[in-house]
This record gives C-alpha cells, structure tokens and sequence, in this order.
C-alpha cells in the first residue's frame, strides 16, 4: 500500500512520522452491542461489510483513508501528508455524504435488514503514524487528536456530526 511506501526507508525499515495538520473522523454505530446479540454471525458480518465498504467508497471520493476499525468503530484521515485546509472540507464533506449514505440506506431497506445509527466526530491537529510490528505491517494513528474525536464523537446524537474547535475554525 501506498501509506507503506512513505514509510519504508532506504534500507527497509518503517520509520514514524508526525503529521501536523490531520484530521480524525471516528464513526460510532449506535446500538452496536445489542445488534451483536440478536444478529446471527453471518448476519453481523454481511451488515458490516455493506456499511464500511460503503464507507470505504465515499472516503476514496475525499481523499480520506480508513485507518482501521475497532469493534463497530471506523476510524479514519485526512491529510495525511498533505496538510492543507482544503483536507478538513473534504472529511466534512465525506462524513456528511456517509451520514446521508445511512438516511438513505435506512429509507430504502427492506425489513430483513437492520436501520443503523451512527455518531461522527472529528478532530484536527497532530498525529503520529507508524508501523508497529514487522510481523503483521499495520499502520496506525495516535496522539490526542486520535482521542478527542473519539470523546466528540460520543456526545453527538445519533447521525449528528461533531467536530472540534479547531476543525470549526479552518471549515
């Protein structure tokens, strides 16, 4: 993957990076845990892929970037390695097209599917990027800006996007 080769040194190594200017979006499906239990396994997991692959599909449009999920969790960037304001539009942008990608999706579906929720925050600021394991080669984010748009995004109504400050400002 691309966000590798920018990490790979001369001789092979991944070596970490600090990104100034990034900006974290956390999307949280509300009622996750319940649905885990009345959900059947390959239920859950087709429910899953539809919604993150939708995701997916709507962030590649914005030049944003999944870093990874956690749990019903999806955590991702923009500006990565490219710092300009322009990057915070595009993750508004993104995160709105994906909150009106649920109004639609749960307008649409017929009643063997589940309607989902979600909760959207976003940060911008500093994050450090790096490749933890030469074993299992993941990149992952962390710094405070990770943090604070995971805390925005809980104290959001479901389908409401939340950002920080700093984010507000430079929209």
């Amino acid at each position: 993957p691309q966000i590798m080769q920018e990490y790979e040194d001369n001789d092979g190594s991944f070596v970490p990076r600090r990104y100034k200017n990034t900006t974290v979006m956390f999307i949280d499906l509300v009622d996750f845990t319940r649905k885990t239990n009345t959900l059947s396994a390959g239920a859950l997991i087709q429910e899953l892929t539809a919604l993150f692959s939708s995701f997916d599909r709507i962030f590649k449009n914005f030049d944003c970037v999944r870093i990874k999920t956690i749990g019903d969790a999806y955590l991702a960037v923009s500006g990565i390695g490219n710092d300009t304001p322009e990057n915070v539009l595009k993750a508004i942008k993104a995160c709105q097209e994906v909150r009106d990608y649920i109004d639609q999706r749960n307008s649409t579906v017929d009643l063997k599917k589940e309607k989902w929720a979600i909760r959207i925050g976003l940060a911008t600021g500093s994050v450090v990027g790096a490749i933890l394991s030469e074993v299992n080669c993941l990149f992952d984010i962390f710094g405070d800006t990770v943090n604070l748009a995971s805390r925005i995004q809980h104290l959001g109504n479901p389908n409401e996007i939340w950002c920080c400050a700093k984010t507000a400002e430079i929209a």
